[in-house]
């Protein structure tokens, strides 16, 4: 058995017999410090009780304009995410949930029923599988298959996150986004924890931040574009810290991000975009990201990688481009946004 192979066996026995969200001791997510948006908000309320009491990995923030979306969760869990993700598409939708913990994905089929029932389709939207994320084939998902790849608290947990990331990339159509909430470090760890099953199935094996952006982009999706940000806030001494992970300095932060597979050959020129309203829950105004506001009819000067997202996504039709004006200054000019730079100590 090879130490990828170790690894995803001993993360699909720890979500198993994970009766509850208990952490490792050395960390908590401070929950306090979350934000939900009226349509994520709209859709938690159709939820199971169970669903809604579980925020561990979750974000609570919509990617905005699902409706009739094909889409995949990778590492469902037991279907929160997913079934959030149900409401979203609506019934012509549909929602794939692929997970390691066979125990995870019989809890998500056992749902199934109640949450049909609760949003008033006629059938179930959704699909639940055991599996790897690193290969989605068996599932039936073919090349440039799926609107949207949606990722919560799960890449941390794989041993070969660039295969994941490459499967994400696979099976997104042209103008895609993958939307990913994560975990990520500040610097890279000096010590490995893949001896040691209990951190590294609590995201303690994730990725440098600057790192995976790296990565993410190697691949071909846009920069990720941060949306959200949510702290560890560590209750461990300084001398275990060093101890397992090889030093005192690093941070740990939950970060969402969302990105998009642009076609071959797409133009990346700076232009005025104007958002001419329409988004549901977004009839005014619309946060593409932490740092970009779009007011309706007021035109802002995005750098060209935007421009290119918003021609060839699903917001295409929402927006208007046009040439830059002179004396304009381009709002978005710098999408990598440093997340430790900006977050509390």
């Amino acid at each position: 058995m090879s130490d990828a192979e170790k690894v995803h066996k001993a993360m699909a026995d720890y979500y198993d017999t994970l009766d509850d969200w208990s952490f490792t001791g050395l960390w908590t997510m401070d929950y306090s410090k979350l934000v939900m948006d009226e349509e994520f908000r709209a859709a938690n309320k159709y939820l199971h009780p169970t669903h809604q009491k579980e925020d561990a990995g979750a974000c609570n923030m919509s990617p905005g304009l699902m409706e009739g979306l094909k889409l995949v969760d990778i590492g469902c869990a037991q279907g929160r995410d997913a079934f959030i993700c149900s409401k979203m598409v609506g019934e012509k939708g549909h929602v794939i949930g692929i997970d390691i913990s066979g125990n995870r994905i019989q809890q998500s089929n056992d749902f199934k029923k109640y949450h049909k029932d609760s949003m008033g389709y006629k059938k179930s939207n959704c699909e639940f599988y055991e599996g790897s994320v690193t290969d989605l084939k068996p599932f039936g998902l073919k090349d440039q298959s799926q609107d949207m790849v949606v990722s919560s608290g799960v890449v941390c947990l794989v041993p070969d996150k660039e295969e994941a990331y490459r499967e994400a990339y696979r099976v997104l159509k042209y103008g895609g986004e993958f939307h990913q909430h994560d975990c990520t470090t500040s610097q890279r760890l000096i010590k490995s924890v893949e001896n040691e099953p209990k951190l590294w199935a609590e995201g303690m094996s994730t990725l440098c931040y600057w790192d995976n952006i790296a990565m993410l982009k190697r691949i071909g999706f846009t920069t990720p574009r941060h949306v959200y940000t949510t702290p560890y806030v560590w209750s461990c001494p300084d001398p275990i810290k060093k101890d397992k992970f090889g030093t005192t300095d690093v941070r740990f932060l939950a970060v969402q991000m969302r990105m998009f597979k642009l076609p071959p050959g797409a133009v990346q020129k700076a232009q005025r975009a104007t958002y001419n309203g329409g988004i549901p829950y977004n009839q005014r105004q619309f946060q593409f990201d932490s740092q970009t506001l779009f007011k309706k009819g007021i035109p802002m000067a995005v750098d060209g990688e935007l421009a290119a997202i918003l021609e060839h996504s699903r917001f295409a039709p929402y927006f208007t481009l046009s040439p830059l004006q002179k004396g304009d200054i381009i709002q978005t000019d710098t999408a990598t946004y440093d997340v430790f730079a900006n977050a509390p100590h």
